[in-house]
């Protein structure tokens, strides 16, 4: 029988340590801490500037004060379609749901106008249902026919929060019954590059993969939901150009008029215009990584500037995140073998900020999500596990060695024979 010396034992226990944690990486035992971690990251990370240009068209309090309660005419919608149209943006798109039946007359102005500009972008969303701890989608929720036959593009607007109620992804592509359905934010990028849904390819859990030019690709990375990480570009107020919904309608009259507008309206030439509800309580307002309220139409104009500027995060998954893990064990239980309690504290905490550092710029920089707290729990395991068993070794034998002593100071003949 081969018997381990104390720094083989000092190896097992330190390997062993760092097992538990990569059991726990397994099934996302420390999930919540990890997300903490990637929305730190995030907060810390220099903001991008992006270089497509939307504006968002607020329908907040001071629209509704002008025009009306929620939801207000659709003749007003006809009216903002008509003014935007004429100054010539490369999309509005609205996360706006048309679903029922309003007035005739508004409905008629509002058909109108979709058909006149040939700009507008549709949403529709799905019911979502929770089946054991899964989400599926269920009734659909889809704009009139008499809107949606003259919409430029359809695309679903849902958005799931992770458990923690943060949004972090967003599913590109939902699918339903066998049938593939685009963001809506997807289907205007596609129109945008010039192609269409179909033509783009899908690897569930992998990759979407968006026709650009001849024989040239855009590879979405996609988790097995098809939902990509959103690369925050900057706070809701400061990254994109805000324009109020009732002062655009009043700045028209106002040209009409000869008056100076309170906008310029020229600001929506050859830019994105993305049009939603920001009004308190009138909104489901989320949090993000970067701040702890953020509208909807604002994740699909972010979902935008990522997709055109092929700027997004890629997460690692379990299988590299685990290889990781073990690398860094490797390192530790080598580096902690020789070491006693303090000098191995030291190495301990330099591995650890040196990892830091390396996760911080992996995101920073490169885009790239890389486990944070499941390699740094790993080094503290191995350090505490194989500190323990270093103390615990060295006290039995402090023990047996005064054992030995009572012994031969009782019975002096074992002196000798020794």
């Amino acid at each position: 029988m081969v018997k381990l010396r104390n720094g083989d034992l000092k190896l097992v226990v330190g390997f062993a340590a760092s097992l538990v944690v990569l059991i726990f990486l397994a099934f996302d035992g420390l999930k919540p801490l990890e997300l903490l971690s990637y929305d730190l990251r995030f907060k810390l990370k220099p903001f991008h500037k992006s270089s497509v240009e939307i504006n968002i068209a607020e329908i907040a309090e001071d629209t509704i004060q002008a025009l009306g309660r929620w939801p207000f005419a659709r003749k007003f919608h006809g009216a903002f379609i008509s003014v935007v149209s004429k100054s010539k943006p490369k999309g509005i798109l609205y996360d706006v749901l048309f679903t029922e039946p309003s007035e005739a007359i508004d409905d008629q102005t509002l058909e109108a106008a979709l058909k006149t500009s040939g700009l507008v972008y549709l949403p529709y969303a799905f019911e979502l249902e929770d089946t054991k701890g899964k989400i599926e989608y269920g009734k659909e929720f889809r704009p009139l026919p008499v809107f949606a036959r003259w919409a430029k593009g359809e695309g679903h607007i849902n958005i799931q929060p992770d458990a923690d109620g943060v949004i972090r992804r967003i599913p590109l592509v939902i699918e339903r019954d066998g049938k593939m359905y685009p963001s809506v934010a997807l289907e205007l990028v596609l129109q945008e590059l010039g192609t269409d849904f179909k033509k783009i390819k899908v690897e569930k859990g992998k990759w979407i993969y968006i026709p650009r030019h001849e024989k040239s690709m855009i590879r979405v990375p996609i988790d097995d939901q098809y939902q990509m990480l959103i690369n925050w570009n900057g706070p809701w107020k400061k990254t994109f150009h805000h324009i109020s919904f009732v002062e655009a309608i009043q700045a028209y009259k106002q040209m009409t008029q000869g008056v100076e507008p309170v906008i310029n309206l020229e600001s929506f030439k050859d830019k994105f215009c993305l049009v939603g509800l920001t009004a308190i309580g009138l909104t489901d307002l989320k949090p993000i990584p970067i701040e702890p309220v953020y509208p909807g139409v604002g994740v699909h104009a972010t979902v935008i500037q990522n997709l055109l500027e092929e700027n997004w995060i890629l997460p690692l998954g379990k299988k590299e995140n685990g290889a990781i893990l073990l690398i860094l064990t490797i390192i530790t239980s080598l580096g902690l073998l020789r070491k006693r309690p303090v000098p191995g504290a030291i190495f301990t905490l330099i591995t650890v900020l040196i990892y830091l550092v390396i996760a911080y710029f992996a995101l920073a920089i490169w885009g790239i999500w890389i486990s944070l707290v499941y390699p740094i729990a790993a080094i503290l395991a191995n350090y505490f596990a194989t500190t323990l068993y270093s103390q615990i070794a060295l006290a039995l034998e402090k023990f047996g060695d005064a054992g030995r002593a009572d012994r031969i100071i009782q019975y002096p003949s074992l002196q000798t024979a020794s």
